[in-house]
């Protein structure tokens, strides 16, 4: 495979979907669902050899999670084409171990488009291992105020509870902790800004819905590619801030207490919260006394737990 490979990645509910949508709509890659190969399906440390039986079933669970995304992915069919070839390049011997399957599945769907894409924004904390792996991958990482990208986490449950999946819209309102997720965006933000350059670039999501063209010149420039025509009027410029209005003061107050070093650095500026702080602090331990039933349902979905815990707080792995 010689294409490159490219990581849409950032802090959960950063724009990551929209600049997917962006690339397709430019005829550069292939809309692709966050694939959650690493973590959920495999082990990114594991190099050593895998039996046909566990890759094959490694190959079914990705195609499942195919399943969520959108277009040609949500066609039965069309999956279990992809999967079928699959399982013959395991069977026969061509694919052993987990990075082969890996490439083998972002090589597949990558269909007629030029390049081949991953859309899952927390793959920013293996850009070490992704390029070890293979020289060809190029990370994008989308910045955004982090009050706007907890606010939306925080409002994400009720879109699953109109879907009627009422477990996974469970998980999602205990996962809700703006002092935890405020650490959480400093450190992919940290991963990124300190792995800048040539393989890693990062886009202002805020940039990217005000001034797109601008930003996508030197998206193009940095991937050395030509992008076709796109239509920017589904792009709305003015989906930012909305914290100020619909996040409580407590939330922001604990943010921003917890971000005080990252958020000039990132481009973002500290609003003065007043109020009652002891409040605050009652809020607080309301959110962390739910901690240990969200970590709970989040373990089942991890394949290593432990190294994902590690590798969103701290660089020593």
């Amino acid at each position: 495979m010689n294409t490159a490979i490219i990581m849409i990645t950032g802090y959960a509910r950063s724009g990551t979907k929209l600049l997917n949508k962006i690339l397709h709509q430019a005829n550069l890659a292939q809309y692709t669902p966050e694939l959650q190969f690493v973590e959920n399906i495999w082990n990114i440390k594991d190099t050593s050899r895998i039996d046909p039986k566990t890759l094959n079933k490694m190959a079914q669970q990705q195609m499942m999670k195919l399943a969520y995304g959108e277009g040609l992915f949500q066609e039965n069919d069309y999956r279990e084409s992809l999967l079928a070839q699959l399982k013959n390049s395991i069977n026969n011997g061509e694919i052993t171990q987990g990075a082969q399957l890996y490439l083998s599945i972002l090589q597949l769907i990558r269909g007629q488009y030029s390049h081949c894409l991953d859309s899952t924004p927390r793959n920013i904390y293996y850009i070490d291992e992704f390029l070890t792996l293979s020289d060809r991958f190029k990370f994008v990482f989308l910045l955004r105020d982090p009050r706007d990208c907890i606010l939306s986490q925080k409002k994400k449950y009720k879109n699953y509870l109109r879907k009627k999946r009422y477990w996974e819209a469970l998980r999602l309102w205990l996962n809700y902790n703006p002092i935890l997720m405020a650490k959480l965006w400093a450190r992919s933000f940290e991963i990124a800004n300190t792995s800048k350059g040539e393989h890693c670039f990062i886009i202002q999501y805020e940039r990217l819905t005000q001034q797109p063209k601008l930003v996508l010149n030197e998206l193009s420039a940095y991937l050395k590619c030509t992008l076709g025509d796109i239509n920017y009027t589904h792009i709305n410029a003015n989906n930012s801030e909305k914290w100020m209005a619909e996040l409580p003061c407590s939330d922001v107050y604990w943010i921003q207490k917890t971000l005080s070093d990252f958020l000039n650095k990132a481009g973002y500026k500290e609003k003065p919260i007043g109020g009652w702080v002891v409040l605050y602090w009652f809020k607080i331990l309301w959110y962390f006394l739910k901690m240990p039933l969200a970590l709970i349902l989040n373990l089942s979905r991890l394949k290593n737990p432990l190294d994902a815990i590690l590798r969103r707080l701290s660089f020593n792995q």
